[in-house]
Formats: structure tokens, sequence, C-alpha cells
């Protein structure tokens, strides 16, 4: 619903734009901040959608209801082209942003394996070293080798790394080869 044809003012789309590319930007924090991109994003994301509908209304226009940006952004991203006649752009940016979004992640897959084998990694050592044998901290994949296969660093609470393999044998079982080196068996 537009206010008034002779009212109307130019509109600044930045906001809108911003909507549009967030789920990209959000898929790039480091693993260790993971908890906090949700929170943020949809702090964030509230005060652009807030910002815009403010832009739209002092431009002359009525701004798409709060209600589809919030729980749907890329339909308030829609109807808010409608509203201006313009353009579906910021609708598509959305969908590619989202969908790159789920490609970025993809490429991350191996943190939950590495998250997964520090656990495995301080179960070998200590079945195999004592109930005094050092914690894995932190498992980091050096190399893929194979699409199965991953040569990886542990990272002790000793301050030792330790060289480890990683060997996926179905969707999400795995096995962890710790050097006969590193054990007292």
């Amino acid at each position: 619903m537009e206010i008034d044809n002779l009212e109307k003012k130019s509109v600044k789309n930045l906001y809108a734009w911003l909507i549009a590319i967030l789920p990209f930007v959000v898929s790039f924090p480091p693993e260790e901040y993971d908890n906090y991109v949700m929170v943020i994003s949809f702090v964030v994301g509230i005060g652009l959608l807030v910002a815009d509908r403010i832009n739209l209304t002092d431009a002359g226009y009525e701004p798409p209801s709060f209600l589809w940006g919030f729980f749907i952004p890329p339909v308030y991203l829609w109807k808010r082209a409608t509203v201006l006649g313009s353009n579906r752009l910021l609708f598509i940016v959305w969908i590619v942003a989202f969908a790159a979004s789920f490609f970025v992640y993809s490429f991350n897959t191996d943190s939950a394996l590495e998250e997964a084998a520090c656990p495995i990694v301080t179960t070998i050592l200590k079945e195999n070293n004592g109930s005094e044998a050092s914690k894995c901290m932190k498992v980091t994949i050096q190399d893929k080798v194979t699409d199965k296969f991953y040569k990886a660093t542990a990272t002790l609470d000793n301050g030792n790394d330790i060289s480890i393999t990683i060997e996926m044998t179905g969707d999400e079982n795995f096995y962890v080869r710790v050097p006969n080196y590193y054990l007292n068996d």
C-alpha cells in the first residue's frame, strides 16, 4: 500500500541488500564462534529489518509486514519489491546467498570430524597408557589423502602434538589410529 505518490522519496536499499546477503556472511565465522553466530545474526537481521521498514516509511511507502521479514526474509524482500515496483533482484540474491551458505558449510565438514576424533584419541591414549595419560585438546586435519582417509595432528593437554590418521568407514563411522610409539602396550 502506497501512501501518496506526491510524497514519495527515493529509497535507499542498503539495509535490504544487507538482509539479502546476511545468510552468506554468517557462514564464515570460525568454528569456535558457532554458538554465537545464530544469536548475532538474528539480532543483526532484526535490526536491519527494522531499519529497512523505517527507511521505506520515511520514503512514503507502506513496508511489508514485519512478520514476513522475521519469519521468512525472502518473502519480505519479494513483497518489498512489489511495494516499490522494482525488480526481484534482492529476493534472488537472498536465495543465492542462502544456497551459497550451505556450500560454504559443506567445506567445513572436516571440523566435525576433527571434533569427533579428539575424544577417541583420548580414549586410545588412556586405554593404552593408563588413566594418567594425556588428554586430546584438539585435532587438526593436515591432509585429506583420499575421500575417506586423513592425516591429522592431535594436540594434547601436555603441549605435545602427535600424528594420527582418521579413516572413514561409513557415513558416520570412522577409525582413529595412533602410532604404536605413542602407546605403552
